[in-house]
């Protein structure tokens, strides 16, 4: 008898934990359900089924409020009056998979429920996360198999299961608990994110905090995590976000480098990040991108790809890109044909052209801009302006890699072009050595001298050669002397003189032509057909404008002068600022023989650039009316400086001067 009664004692000791595992009967809070009750009791499925809800109740909810044994009553019934009921079929799933509260524990009766559940939806119930791996409850079962063998990550995966499908906190919390014990850095980070969760946590900062302390200790969840809380929040930097997922972007499973790419893309700006979308979209199928959390990240990679079609869209994103600058060419430049010259457009094709480029523009647009490109060439070709230009141009087009490769596609707009400015091949050579004397700049006489000696032994002719020479010299003394009309400049005009006899006699002329002239009083003379003009060029009667000049144009003709011309000349001094000097050439009409009346609106508009032989220009309002091609003068001299290379305002006003006489003959009255 004593033994019995040991025996009986031991095995309630052994007992006790068994059966005070399943949790006791709680009493669900209905007073608020009345009118639902009464329905569920006259079979109303929906009723019924908010009754069996909060009967087992949510998932967070206190243990003393769950009730087991009657949520399986109410999906029961539901089940039994429609079996097609999913969240019946679920609901009762879950009931005797978890037991207690006045349930007893029996998978196997869970398992059925679990079949029907599944085959109701399709034979999958997914949940997706921007931050983790996706869920499907469907593979709850091989789950518990593999999480039985002890792995950690098995372990927290069917812990995630339990949680995320509400069907046990307990269960989550015990599964999470045992991966953490084995060193699992994710499980430590779950089980403090779900206790915020279950504290109901709403504050963002506490939340953020945790996911950063998790994701330092080496969580890759915490990590993504934190990414996708903190985005667009400056809490985590580039650099760090590109060391959080570091290890994700060479993760053998897609899902996860596939999101961590995505979530990194945002932290990023220019090349960078677009190379990282570019990379993305082409690893991830389309039917994946929405379950993988990529659209977002791809929508910014589709806007790039619209804004960059052209060239002109490239230039424009590649300016608000910091590691894009080296593409961001000026927008303005490129739409005025870069002023006829081509340097830069080869240079912005070649870097364009670059590998580098095939990792984040698509193939498309890459395609797109070399036909952009060629027809850009093909504008500069047209908007060509003189010789020196061109010939320059021409020698590329013969040379350059990328313009050789288009030279059918040019060659006709470069016989037009050739055609219209008169170069041939008699006199290309000279352009072109004139092409490369006005592309240097000479520091020192020393220097020129060695340059004369280049030009003296080249294969110009007889007739080429001295012209060449000419310009060089005056396009030196102005690089070395300057072009200004003070003491100092002209002295050295006058020693260079007397010990460069090289430099004769140019020298002697620019030094005798800027000892007789003012800044504000100057002279000149322009040749056109039989008549002979002689131009003088005063300070204007009104002393406040600084700007304007008072000019008088005097026809000489069988010996005889007549006045034919009285008018004003405005200038606009742009050296320091922008290089150019702008001028205004007025019309005047001689009214009753004797007075001159200058109009304000209409002018011989002109820009002389620094470094540039010729000077443009454009008539304006009753001036152009006044052109007048009847004259002898070669087209290419016509916009020639007056002194070469002589930035300054007197040369551009006396070549302005000179363009009107040639070219608008008509505003002069007639000998």
């Amino acid at each position: 008898m004593l033994q019995s009664k040991k025996y009986f004692f031991l095995l309630a000791l052994l007992l006790t934990p068994i059966l005070g595992f399943a949790q006791k009967r709680g009493e669900p809070n209905l007073d608020d359900l009345k009118d639902e009750i009464k329905k569920a009791k006259d079979g109303n499925i929906p009723s019924m089924l908010v009754v069996a809800d909060r009967c087992r109740g949510a998932f967070f909810v206190a243990d003393e409020l769950r009730d087991y044994k009657q949520a399986k009553k109410w999906y029961t019934e539901t089940v039994e009056k429609d079996a097609q009921q999913k969240d019946a079929n679920l609901g009762l799933f879950k009931l005797y998979t978890i037991g207690g509260y006045g349930l007893e524990k029996e998978e196997e009766v869970a398992k059925p429920y679990f079949r029907k559940a599944m085959e109701l939806n399709g034979g999958h119930l997914p949940l997706n996360f921007a931050d983790n791996t996706n869920l499907d409850l469907a593979n709850f079962y091989s789950s518990v198999e593999k999480a039985a063998l002890g792995d950690a990550e098995e372990m927290l995966a069917l812990a995630r299961l339990y949680f995320h499908y509400e069907i046990s906190l307990r269960e989550a919390t015990s599964y999470a608990e045992k991966a953490k014990a084995k060193g699992d850095k994710n499980a430590a980070y779950l089980l403090d994110y779900w206790n915020l969760l279950k504290n109901n946590t709403k504050d963002e900062a506490k939340i953020i905090e945790t996911q950063q302390a998790h994701a330092t200790l080496g969580s890759d969840m915490a990590r993504l995590a934190l990414l996708a809380t903190a985005k667009g929040k400056n809490k985590v930097t580039a650099d760090e976000a590109e060391n959080f997922t570091k290890n994700l972007l060479k993760s053998s499973n897609p899902e996860l480098k596939a999101k961590a790419m995505a979530l990194l893309s945002f932290y990023l700006e220019g090349k960078k990040k677009f190379t990282l979308l570019r990379n993305l979209q082409e690893t991830v199928a389309t039917d994946k991108q929405e379950v993988f959390f990529c659209k977002e990240a791809l929508a910014v990679l589709a806007d790039f790809d619209t804004k960059t079609k052209t060239v002109k869209g490239l230039l424009a994103v590649a300016a608000q890109s910091p590691d894009m600058r080296y593409l961001a060419y000026s927008e303005e430049e490129y739409d005025k044909n870069y002023a006829g010259k081509i340097d830069q457009l080869i240079q912005l094709q070649q870097i364009i052209n670059t590998p580098q480029h095939s990792t984040f523009l698509t193939a498309e647009n890459l395609a797109n801009y070399q036909t952009e490109l060629a027809q850009k060439a093909l504008d500069i070709i047209g908007s060509v302006d003189n010789i020196s230009k061109f010939v320059g141009l021409k020698r590329l087009v013969e040379f350059d890699k990328w313009l050789v490769s288009i030279a059918p596609k040019l060659q006709p707009a470069m016989d037009k072009k050739m055609a219209e400015l008169g170069v041939n091949n008699t006199n290309l050579t000279y352009f072109y050595e004139k092409s490369l004397m006005e592309a240097k700049t000479f520091t020192s006489i020393e220097e020129g001298k060695r340059y004369y000696y280049h030009i003296q032994s080249s294969e110009l002719d007889n007739d080429q050669r001295p012209k060449l020479l000419s310009l060089f010299k005056s396009k030196l003394m102005n690089d070395v002397f300057g072009s200004n009309r003070d003491a100092e400049t002209l002295e050295k005009l006058r020693s260079a003189a007397n010990t460069q006899g090289w430099l004769l006699p140019e020298v002697q002329d620019r030094y005798l032509a800027l000892a007789n002239e003012k800044t504000d009083w100057f002279t000149g003379l322009v040749d056109r057909n039989e008549i002979r003009y002689h131009f003088t060029v005063t300070p204007n009667e009104d002393e406040k404008d600084k700007n304007r000049y008072k000019l008088e144009i005097r026809g000489v003709k069988n010996e005889e002068a007549h006045l034919v011309y009285t008018g004003q000349v405005s200038v606009q001094d742009l050296r320091e600022k922008g290089k150019e000097v702008r001028c205004k050439v007025f019309f005047a009409v001689n009214e009753n023989g004797y007075a001159w009346r200058t109009l304000a609106n209409d002018f011989l508009e002109t820009s002389l650039m620094q470094g540039e032989e010729y000077i443009k220009y454009k008539p304006q309002g009753k001036m152009v009316n006044c052109a007048d091609a009847a004259h002898t003068t070669p087209k290419d001299d016509i916009a020639k400086t007056m002194i070469a290379y002589d930035f300054s305002v007197q040369n551009a006003v006396k070549t302005s001067i000179k363009v009107m006489i040639l070219e608008f003959n008509k505003v002069l009255l007639p000998l």
